[in-house]
């Protein structure tokens, strides 16, 4: 880049190899982090540069413009996979795991409200979305509160058998004329 005059001329090969780098990297990846992109020297808006680059009919079709990247309609289905098998599976998913390490959680929850595997367990009731990241299917909330239940229940008859049995030793301990009439 040269400047002069109050004008900046970037030279056409640089731009060719920043455009050719920047598209390799979306399509070997399916995203492109908006950090990178301004590091590129993109100054405009990213998700237009991006569907510029990559064409309305091809890779450019259905970009996300998420909080730190802008990714491929594709990177839906990673994490749609991964809630439709704690669906069927009556377990819950960690919808980061499925999605690249770069993804921050605000990434990941805009993923998520896009998933059609989501949107049907909202619908439907069998499926919720916990800390913007985890999908938890009802199966797996109604196994957990059966167990909390059942570790309730017991700690209960525990704590009345130690009141009972507390009680029967206090009153062994104590005198016969402190002791109740009968």
């Amino acid at each position: 880049e040269v400047k002069g005059g109050g004008y900046l001329w970037t030279p056409a090969a640089y731009t060719r190899a920043r455009r050719a780098g920047i598209r390799e990297a979306f399509e070997r990846t399916g995203f492109v982090r908006f950090a990178d992109l301004k590091k590129q020297g993109v100054l405009e808006d990213p998700v237009k540069f991006l569907e510029d680059l990559l064409g309305p009919s091809g890779a450019g079709a259905g970009l996300l413009r998420l909080d730190s990247v802008c990714a491929s309609g594709d990177i839906v289905a990673r994490a749609d996979a991964a809630a439709e098998e704690a669906v069927s599976t009556g377990g819950w998913c960690e919808a980061s795991g499925a999605l690249p390490p770069e993804f921050s959680p605000q990434d990941v929850t805009l993923v998520l409200e896009r998933c059609p595997a989501v949107l049907r367990a909202r619908k439907s009731h069998s499926g919720t979305v916990f800390c913007g990241t985890c999908f938890v299917s009802k199966a797996f909330l109604e196994k957990c509160q059966g167990t909390l239940e059942e570790h309730a229940v017991g700690a209960a008859q525990a704590s009345l058998a130690e009141r009972a049995a507390a009680r029967g030793a206090a009153q062994a301990a104590a005198p016969a004329s402190a002791r109740p009439a009968k």
